[in-house]
Protein backbone atom coordinates (compact mmCIF):
# COMPACT_ATOMS: atom_id res chain seq x y z
CA UNK A 1 0.00 0.00 0.00
CA UNK A 2 3.04 2.27 -0.13
CA UNK A 3 2.45 5.49 -2.06
CA UNK A 4 -1.31 5.06 -2.12
CA UNK A 5 -3.81 6.25 0.45
CA UNK A 6 -5.57 3.30 1.95
CA UNK A 7 -8.95 2.98 3.54
CA UNK A 8 -10.94 0.24 5.19
CA UNK A 9 -14.48 -0.27 3.96
CA UNK A 10 -16.74 -2.29 6.27
CA UNK A 11 -19.98 -3.01 4.43
CA UNK A 12 -22.16 -6.10 4.26
CA UNK A 13 -24.23 -5.03 1.24
CA UNK A 14 -22.40 -6.11 -1.90
CA UNK A 15 -23.89 -3.45 -4.15
CA UNK A 16 -22.85 -0.58 -1.86
CA UNK A 17 -19.47 -2.21 -1.25
CA UNK A 18 -18.77 -2.61 -4.96
CA UNK A 19 -19.82 0.97 -5.73
CA UNK A 20 -17.57 2.49 -3.07
CA UNK A 21 -14.62 0.20 -3.77
CA UNK A 22 -14.82 0.76 -7.52
CA UNK A 23 -15.08 4.54 -7.31
CA UNK A 24 -12.22 4.89 -4.85
CA UNK A 25 -10.00 2.36 -6.60
CA UNK A 26 -10.32 4.31 -9.87
CA UNK A 27 -9.04 7.33 -7.97
CA UNK A 28 -5.94 5.50 -6.83
CA UNK A 29 -7.01 4.45 -3.35
CA UNK A 30 -6.14 1.08 -1.92
CA UNK A 31 -9.49 -0.18 -0.61
CA UNK A 32 -9.45 -3.04 1.87
CA UNK A 33 -12.89 -4.61 2.28
CA UNK A 34 -14.47 -6.32 5.25
CA UNK A 35 -17.98 -7.77 5.16
CA UNK A 36 -18.59 -7.73 8.92
CA UNK A 37 -17.69 -5.71 11.97
CA UNK A 38 -15.55 -8.43 13.49
CA UNK A 39 -13.63 -8.84 10.23
CA UNK A 40 -13.18 -5.07 9.89
CA UNK A 41 -11.91 -4.55 13.43
CA UNK A 42 -9.60 -7.53 12.93
CA UNK A 43 -8.12 -5.99 9.77
CA UNK A 44 -7.68 -2.56 11.34
CA UNK A 45 -4.30 -1.42 12.64
CA UNK A 46 -3.41 2.14 13.73
CA UNK A 47 -1.55 3.97 10.98
CA UNK A 48 -2.49 1.46 8.28
CA UNK A 49 -5.63 3.25 7.05
CA UNK A 50 -6.21 6.96 6.56
CA UNK A 51 -9.98 6.45 6.68
CA UNK A 52 -12.49 3.84 7.82
CA UNK A 53 -15.95 3.73 6.29
CA UNK A 54 -18.43 1.51 8.12
CA UNK A 55 -22.08 0.71 7.73
CA UNK A 56 -24.17 1.14 10.88
CA UNK A 57 -25.93 -2.19 10.34
CA UNK A 58 -23.61 -5.16 10.11
CA UNK A 59 -24.44 -8.84 10.64
CA UNK A 60 -22.34 -9.47 13.74
CA UNK A 61 -21.45 -6.14 15.36
CA UNK A 62 -23.19 -2.81 15.04
CA UNK A 63 -21.44 0.06 13.30
CA UNK A 64 -21.47 2.05 16.55
CA UNK A 65 -19.47 -0.70 18.24
CA UNK A 66 -17.06 -0.77 15.28
CA UNK A 67 -16.66 3.00 15.66
CA UNK A 68 -15.97 2.66 19.40
CA UNK A 69 -13.33 -0.03 18.83
CA UNK A 70 -11.58 1.86 16.01
CA UNK A 71 -11.51 5.09 18.02
CA UNK A 72 -10.19 3.21 21.07
CA UNK A 73 -7.35 1.76 18.98
CA UNK A 74 -6.64 4.96 17.05
CA UNK A 75 -8.40 8.16 18.16
CA UNK A 76 -7.02 10.14 15.19
CA UNK A 77 -8.33 7.82 12.47
CA UNK A 78 -11.21 9.37 10.55
CA UNK A 79 -14.33 7.19 10.61
CA UNK A 80 -17.36 7.83 8.43
CA UNK A 81 -20.59 5.90 8.97
CA UNK A 82 -23.01 4.81 6.26
CA UNK A 83 -26.65 5.12 7.27
CA UNK A 84 -30.14 5.08 5.85
CA UNK A 85 -32.54 7.99 6.34
CA UNK A 86 -34.34 6.06 9.09
CA UNK A 87 -31.23 5.83 11.30
CA UNK A 88 -31.09 9.44 12.49
CA UNK A 89 -30.65 8.60 16.19
CA UNK A 90 -27.80 6.20 15.35
CA UNK A 91 -26.12 8.88 13.25
CA UNK A 92 -26.34 11.38 16.09
CA UNK A 93 -24.84 8.80 18.46
CA UNK A 94 -22.05 8.04 15.96
CA UNK A 95 -21.14 11.73 15.71
CA UNK A 96 -21.06 11.95 19.52
CA UNK A 97 -18.75 8.94 19.61
CA UNK A 98 -16.28 10.62 17.28
CA UNK A 99 -17.39 9.83 13.74
CA UNK A 100 -15.96 12.37 11.30
CA UNK A 101 -19.17 12.43 9.28
CA UNK A 102 -21.91 10.26 7.85
CA UNK A 103 -23.18 9.44 4.40
CA UNK A 104 -26.69 8.40 3.48
CA UNK A 105 -27.51 5.23 1.61
CA UNK A 106 -28.49 4.10 -0.93
CA UNK A 107 -25.47 4.95 -3.01
CA UNK A 108 -26.42 6.91 -6.08
CA UNK A 109 -24.99 9.18 -8.72
CA UNK A 110 -25.77 12.89 -8.21
CA UNK A 111 -26.99 15.17 -10.96
CA UNK A 112 -24.46 17.87 -10.09
CA UNK A 113 -20.90 17.68 -8.88
CA UNK A 114 -19.13 19.56 -6.14
CA UNK A 115 -15.49 20.08 -5.36
CA UNK A 116 -13.98 17.78 -2.73
CA UNK A 117 -12.45 19.56 0.22
CA UNK A 118 -12.42 17.73 3.52
CA UNK A 119 -10.94 14.49 4.97
CA UNK A 120 -8.88 12.97 2.15
CA UNK A 121 -7.54 14.94 -0.81
CA UNK A 122 -9.01 13.44 -3.98
CA UNK A 123 -8.48 14.60 -7.53
CA UNK A 124 -11.37 15.95 -9.56
CA UNK A 125 -13.85 14.80 -10.78
CA UNK A 126 -14.67 12.98 -7.52
CA UNK A 127 -17.50 14.65 -5.68
CA UNK A 128 -19.53 14.10 -2.58
CA UNK A 129 -21.94 16.14 -0.54
CA UNK A 130 -22.41 15.07 3.05
CA UNK A 131 -25.85 14.79 4.51
CA UNK A 132 -24.82 16.28 7.86
CA UNK A 133 -23.34 19.55 6.69
CA UNK A 134 -24.21 19.85 3.02
CA UNK A 135 -20.52 20.60 2.42
CA UNK A 136 -18.36 18.86 -0.09
CA UNK A 137 -16.49 15.87 1.28
CA UNK A 138 -13.79 13.69 -0.15
CA UNK A 139 -15.47 10.51 0.99
CA UNK A 140 -17.07 7.57 -0.58
CA UNK A 141 -20.71 6.76 -1.12
CA UNK A 142 -24.13 8.37 -0.98
CA UNK A 143 -24.41 11.43 -3.17
CA UNK A 144 -20.95 10.64 -4.52
CA UNK A 145 -19.90 9.83 -8.01
CA UNK A 146 -17.14 9.92 -10.51
CA UNK A 147 -17.94 12.08 -13.50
Amino acid sequence: MAGRKSLLLIEEDQRSRDFVRGALSRLGFEVVVAQSGVEGVGRFAPGLFSLVITDLHLPDMGGLEVLRKIKHLSPDTAVVVLASDSEVSDVVQALRLGASDYLLKPCRTPRSSTTPSVALPMPKPWSCRTASTGKSWSGATANCATT
